[in-house]
């Protein structure tokens, strides 16, 4: 028993930064230009943000469905799984997601009128530009080149984070179960990332935190 005492966080990981961030660098060659459908569908969640119905919030949940069994099956078994053997289970968490999202789609809506939030159109905008366009700028920012740059229905990071912020922003049916997945994966990257001594390493678990924060005290919209 006195063993386990011994081991670190970084004990548990298999690759070195190198390799990992080199992953990002693959699954961007191999899926292009994929990225430019991936960044439109995010620009498209944006729009539903800013004037929200009740069929462009079933819409909204599909697309994200598609996305998350997407991100599941392209760079999460395909990719991830050769370097992280837990990746099968982080695999099954993302379809499961996807699963849940189809769920909500197809719920009878929660509200009659989508009026504003107190998120829109200040903080989920803020948060949508980090998610779909500021994220992979930050690979720059690191000091990595752009072709490791982590992209929305690519990278499960802005995937995660942009699901927390439209979660946050509209009274989806099912939304605690819905924010289990993303912010599950935002606290486990953010451990990842510090186990790998990366400067942005806060990052996801910051916006976890920050989606939640609003849920509790966002105001609903006008029933």
């Amino acid at each position: 028993m006195s063993e386990w005492t011994t081991y670190r966080l970084s004990d548990l990981l298999l690759f070195s930064p190198r390799v990992f961030y080199r992953l990002f660098e693959q699954a961007n060659a191999t899926a292009w230009p994929a990225q430019v459908l991936t960044v439109g569908t995010g620009v498209a969640l944006i729009a539903i943000l800013l004037a929200p119905t009740v069929t462009r919030l079933r819409l909204g949940a599909m697309l994200l469905a598609v996305v998350w069994a997407w991100v599941a099956w392209f760079f999460i078994a395909n990719h991830y799984a050769t370097i992280n053997w837990a990746a099968v289970w982080f695999a099954a968490l993302f379809y499961a997601e996807a699963g849940l999202l189809v769920i909500a789609a197809a719920l009878p809506p929660q509200v009659k009128n989508t009026g504003p939030t107190i998120l829109r159109p200040r903080i989920a905008i803020i948060f949508c530009i980090l998610a779909v366009i500021a994220y992979p700028l930050l690979a720059l920012l690191a000091g990595r080149p752009f072709i490791q740059a982590e992209v929305f229905g690519i990278a499960p990071d802005p995937t995660a984070i942009m699901t927390l912020v439209c979660l946050a922003a509209v009274p989806l049916r099912l939304r605690p179960l819905l924010m289990i997945a993303p912010g599950l994966w935002c606290v486990v990257s953010g451990l990842t990332l510090w186990v790998l001594e990366d400067p942005l390493f806060w990052l996801p678990p910051a916006a976890t935190a920050l989606a939640l924060s609003l849920t509790m005290t966002g105001r609903e919209p006008a029933r």
